[in-house]
């Protein structure tokens, strides 16, 4: 069931005063049944939007808007979200003072606005969370005699009921505040536009499951709670350039992202290593061992057994892997310099799987009846790590399965063959290896790319031509996709990530 109503108004007075607004209502209830067919509660929101706009003589802008939106999520007294924002245009080309440069800067725009948004998802799993939610999938209970012992059967078992989630009444919205600043240029009557803007968000309230609650305290799903910083800062900006030189016309035209997120607050223990915090970092920011190279045998005191094979102890004062290992082994760091390797020595290294960079550019260029169209596309700031079993080969001791060939044929460590301690992949095993699939900086890989997205060349039949097969337009073309990439990663498309 979805309602909406809205009361729009637009006036211009004098010429110059141009008012706007709207004032807009929207309910709407979904209602879904389970695969029993039981019918479950509906889903409700509703809120209230309103927006006013003014403008003067097209050369300043202003306009506020308002909006409260009702929350089934949280409990009454916290339902209710208010949303503002704000924003400015001053039209700086419309002045008159720039009247002598019309032909040189046609526009000039500069842009700023603040507002609020916020977020109330937490997830289909865990609905109605300020509630308290109970659980039959608890221990039973033996009631009366046991069943079964020596002929009895009068005993029963009862399902136990458990407190599955506690409540948690002052649960309320999540909220981001956003500032934006930009500007808009133009030269030489449309010859070049540039959009430039500046974004900071900031995000609190961060609606999650609480991380540090001991298990003392009774919880048997840890409590939902608002808390959380995190903040992101960035950049984006588009170009086109147009110019026409007798029957050619072509232009160019480029846009670049770039975006850099930042956890201020974070639900974690105190750090015994300060490296290892997560505050600071960005989202998704992965913390992995750094990898030294491969073993080699001179790591090693060997020993010759009976049978042939041989017996590998590293030597007194290399750090203690925790696990066994041989030369063609990746070998790690000891950050922390206590003389084993564990999860004490991760450190966060890398770029996020999420590009931190985005960008584009393509020409379009047209002569008579034939264009041709290229498009470019890019990421950067980017770092994912390899894995699955064509790296890590006979990982489940299964025998053969699908092997990238380039895994096979690398510059592999091999015993009494290639010993390089900078081989690009460690030795084989059979079986699963402890040591060698820890993500670490020997499997992270730079995911940044730049490709011919698509290349588009056509040709149009001449109208005068067309018209006589009764067409209006008629135009051959070919269109090729990926046709080229640009990357230091060769194994797979870099687009696609670890494995």
């Amino acid at each position: 069931i979805y309602i909406e109503t809205s009361l729009n108004y637009k006036r211009l007075f004098q010429e110059k005063h141009d008012v706007s607004g709207i004032l807009l209502y929207m309910q709407k209830e979904s209602q879904n049944q389970n695969v029993t067919g039981i019918q479950l509660l509906p889903y409700r929101k509703q809120s209230v939007v309103a927006r006013a706009a003014y403008g003067y003589d097209n050369r300043y802008m202003l306009e506020g808007s308002f909006g409260a939106t009702g929350s089934e999520n949280f409990a009454s007294g916290h339902r209710w979200g208010i949303f503002p924002a704000v924003g400015a245009a001053w039209y700086i080309s419309h002045e008159k003072f720039m009247e002598p440069l019309e032909n040189i800067l046609s526009k000039l725009k500069l842009r700023a606005s603040f507002g609020i948004t916020g977020n109330d998802e937490i997830g289909s799993s865990s609905r109605f969370p300020y509630r308290e939610a109970l659980s039959t999938g608890g221990p039973g209970y033996n009631m009366g005699l046991t069943p079964g012992v020596n002929g009895d059967v009068t005993g029963a078992v009862g399902a136990g009921i458990i407190e599955q989630d506690f409540a948690t009444p002052n649960l309320t919205w999540e909220r981001e505040r956003k500032v934006n600043v930009g500007v808009d240029l133009g030269l030489f009557r449309g010859s070049i536009d540039l959009i430039v803007d500046w974004f900071h968000n900031r995000r609190n309230n961060i609606l999650l499951r609480r991380k540090t609650i001991p298990s003392a305290a009774g919880f048997r799903n840890s409590p939902w709670q608002n808390f959380g910083v995190t903040t992101n800062t960035g950049f984006d900006a588009s170009l086109i350039l147009k110019k026409q030189i007798g029957q050619v016309f072509a232009s160019v035209r480029g846009n670049l992202t770039y975006a850099k997120n930042r956890v201020e607050e974070y639900d974690e223990v105190p750090q015994v290593y300060q490296y290892q915090a997560y505050t600071g970092q960005s989202i998704g920011q992965p913390f992995v061992y750094v990898a030294e190279g491969l073993y080699t045998p001179d790591d090693f005191d060997i020993v010759e057994n009976a049978d042939g094979s041989k017996t590998y102890t590293l030597k007194e004062g290399m750090p203690n892997p925790g696990t066994q290992v041989a030369p063609g082994d990746i070998k790690y760091k000891d950050i922390n310099g206590d003389g084993i390797i564990d999860g004490n020595d991760r450190v966060a290294i890398g770029a996020t799987k999420r590009p931190n960079l985005t960008y584009g550019f393509g020409t379009s260029v047209r002569w008579k009846q034939l264009d041709v169209n290229v498009l470019f596309q890019g990421v950067g700031k980017s770092t994912y790590f390899i894995d699955g079993s064509t790296v890590f080969m006979f990982r489940t001791g299964d025998g053969w399965g699908n092997i990238l060939t380039e895994m096979a044929n690398s510059n592999r460590w091999i015993l009494g063959e290639n010993e390089d301690p900078n081989a690009e992949y460690p030795r084989l095993t059979y079986g699963k290896n402890e040591n060698n699939e820890q993500q670490s900086t020997y499997w992270l890989r730079n995911g940044a790319y730049l490709r011919l997205k698509n290349l588009d060349i056509g040709y149009t039949l001449p109208t005068a031509l067309a018209n006589k097969a009764h067409l209006n337009r008629v135009r051959f073309y070919f269109i090729a996709t990926n046709l080229l990439t640009f990357s230091k990663f060769k194994l797979w498309d870099p687009e696609l990530g670890s494995s």
